[in-house]
């Protein structure tokens, strides 16, 4: 079984999501899960402004985020 587990908390892994979060995951690797730990504090993630006039004008986003652009070009 695989187990992905996202802490989106600004702390990371010292808050509280972090208290509650890791003996859960813990406990699953000891079962047997392969468990996988993404924090979304590390991705960068900038806002679309929606006018899509970067990808365009160069075939690339111009915010160069962690994020997926979804528009219809």
């Amino acid at each position: 079984m695989k187990v992905l587990a996202i802490n989106s908390s600004p702390n990371r892994g010292k808050g509280n999501t972090a208290l509650v979060l890791d003996p859960f995951l813990e406990g699953m690797g000891e079962a047997g899960a392969e468990v996988e730990l993404f924090y979304t504090k590390k991705l960068k993630i900038n806002p679309c402004q929606g006018e899509f006039n970067c990808k365009r004008r160069t075939g690339e986003r111009s915010d160069k985020g962690d994020q997926t652009c979804k528009g219809n070009y």
